[in-house]
């Protein structure tokens, strides 16, 4: 509350106050800076406030311009004259910051604001200490101020994020008050003034938080371990530790069993109920809070727009890929408004977001979600093309032309319009086609679901963690889907050398070329549907095995999982020890 609130409302009233108390002051000292120094009096930085924005610091002017033969301005200890430097060890110098404050670029105590060349310099952890506003004093300057190495000062700042209380200020403002009176630290150790901060070593990034620490959050655990368990190896490879988090217990186990620190956080990623997802938030923060991740990676919509809200909120950085556009963003309304905000909030601070299809990415720009985000456009999730090697077609004995849907039973996934497509076929070519639905389900389709398997029209098969053996089995894959970010089932039946019909929609049709790899059709029709299947069922068998083997090619050339993987890696070591990590 103190922090959020009463702070802000507390740098007001102070600032404003000392502003007309020391406004006598402030005018000798700029005559006498005038007099000392020479115009300008008042020095204007830019320097990085909160969230790194930038903000231009006022201070009184302590150093001459004095140049060398070339023009270039002297070292600092040179033109730093015995007037500024008693200007500087009684900070005097700091008074016109109190302009900062009042505007609400900085607060009375936080984190000094530091040049804006050191902000690629940071690892993750001392990135957090732009989290709140910069302050004219803090917990770094009270209690260490330039004798302390930078590494020391950063680790100072950070505690003070982790520790914003009324009480905390209050004794940072009293010890300030004895660190200007008894002069301590106004030297660097060995003396002089403190040197550029020039990036922490490995040495000292051990000794400040050991071996980094990824956090994975998805909305569930098939997600996690079907399409980035590489990306979780790929890690733990380089020596980061890695975590994940997520609802169900589908797959945890052999989560766990890779290696990974496993934690369940309990969420109903179709609920709209606030009290629900505020609990969700709540166990989010708890959760940062106990493993102090140093960067969060988060999939899915209440992942991104909770997880990254809570990171912004801790100062831990993150990435986010949006995996979908869900249903809300299909209509125009409250609902959509509502999520469109609240994507807002949860990838404001987001260091990169992914996007798996090009129009994700323009809706979300043109909605305002990310026009001021740094963004990136990757094959989807990729697909691991040994895992899916190419399977030879199958020359069934009984003559059955068999159709698969692999993924979640829900009525956005397209399985109502499956299911009657399935009727029509079954009516007209009876015993020689099958239609098998594989998934666990979801929303308001088991009456329907069941219906149709009592008639014979379709096969159930329930959720399945080896999805290739039924690859295998099926001649062609369908996926009727309304909408999509870059669907898996279908990058993986394609490099399975299987072709797929898929709804001519983003995060479809650019796996699917139609008639090359497979069939395009128009979303929410079974019409559609049905004459897509009908094409198929009229080639032979020669046609459909090319068909499977044009899908394969496809994928080992444009959504190898291994782009992706180098992407995030990459990213990720920029961001946590401020340098790019080679690819390769």
């Amino acid at each position: 509350m103190y922090a959020a609130f009463f702070k802000r409302f507390l740098d007001i009233i102070v600032s404003l106050a000392m502003l007309i108390l020391l406004s006598p002051v402030l005018i000798i000292l700029a005559v006498i800076v005038r007099i000392k120094l020479g115009s300008p009096v008042i020095f204007r930085q830019e320097r990085p406030g909160r969230y790194g924005r930038i903000f231009g610091m006022y201070k009184f002017r302590s150093m001459t311009d004095e140049r060398d033969a070339n023009g270039e301005l002297l070292p600092d200890e040179k033109r730093l004259t015995p007037f500024g430097r008693k200007l500087r060890s009684t900070s005097l110098d700091e008074l016109p910051e109190l302009f900062n404050v009042l505007k609400g670029d900085m607060s009375i105590v936080g984190p000094r604001p530091l040049l804006v060349r050191y902000l690629p310099l940071y690892n993750s952890r001392q990135s957090k200490r732009h989290m709140v506003r910069p302050g004219i004093t803090g917990y770094a300057q009270a209690y260490g101020r330039n004798a302390i190495s930078w590494e020391e000062k950063f680790e100072k700042d950070v505690w003070y994020t982790e520790h914003v209380s009324i009480l905390t200020d209050l004794k940072i403002l009293a010890r300030t008050v004895k660190t200007v009176i008894v002069r301590e630290g106004i030297d660097a150790a060995g003396g002089g003034i403190m040197p550029m901060f020039a990036g922490s070593s490995d040495e000292a990034f051990e000794k400040m938080g050991g071996v980094p620490r990824i956090l994975f959050l998805g909305n569930d655990s098939t997600g996690l371990w079907f399409f980035r368990r590489q990306l979780m190896a790929a890690f733990m490879e380089k020596g980061y530790s890695v975590h994940a988090a997520f609802p169900d217990e589908k797959c945890g186990r052999e989560i766990e069993e890779s290696g990974v620190a496993v934690h369940h956080i309990p969420m109903n990623r179709r609920s709209v109920n606030p009290f629900g997802d505020l609990k969700y938030l709540s166990m989010l923060k708890k959760l940062y809070r106990e493993i102090r991740p140093d960067l969060v990676l988060t999939y899915t919509i209440k992942p991104n727009v909770y997880g990254g809200y809570a990171c912004r909120k801790m100062g831990i950085p993150y990435l986010s890929t949006v995996t979908g556009l869900g249903s809300a963003f299909k209509n125009k309304g409250l609902l959509r408004s509502l999520v469109t905000v609240m994507y807002r909030e949860g990838l404001k601070g987001a260091q990169v977001v992914y996007f798996q299809n090009s129009e994700n990415m323009r809706v979300f720009s043109e909605c305002g979600i990310t026009r001021d985000r740094s963004t990136a456009l990757l094959p989807g999730s990729g697909v691991d093309p040994e895992a899916f090697a190419a399977l030879p077609y199958p020359g069934h004995a009984d003559d059955i032309l068999r159709f698969l849907f692999v993924g979640r039973i829900m009525r956005e996934k397209g399985v109502g319009e499956f299911i009657a497509a399935a009727g029509t076929l079954h009516d007209k070519y009876r015993d020689r086609v099958s239609f098998t639905v594989m998934g666990y389900t979801e929303g308001d389709m088991e009456e329907e679901l069941r219906k149709a398997g009592d008639e014979g029209v379709i096969k159930i098969i329930g959720f399945q963690k080896d999805v290739a053996r039924y690859f295998k089995e099926a001649d062609a894959i369908v996926l009727p889907s309304y909408h999509e970010g870059m669907n898996n089932v279908l990058m993986e039946a394609s490099a399975s050398a299987r072709a797929c019909l898929a709804s001519d929609i983003p995060g479809c049709r650019e796996i699917v070329e139609d008639g090359v790899t497979g069939f395009l059709f128009e979303p929410k029709s079974a019409d559609a549907l049905t004459k897509a299947m009908e094409k198929f069922i009229a080639l032979d068998a020669e046609e459909r095995r090319s068909m499977g083997l044009a899908a394969r090619d496809r994928m080992v050339s444009r959504f190898d999982r291994r782009i992706i993987i180098d992407r995030v890696l990459q990213d990720a070591a920029g961001i946590i020890y401020g340098k790019q990590e080679s690819v390769g």
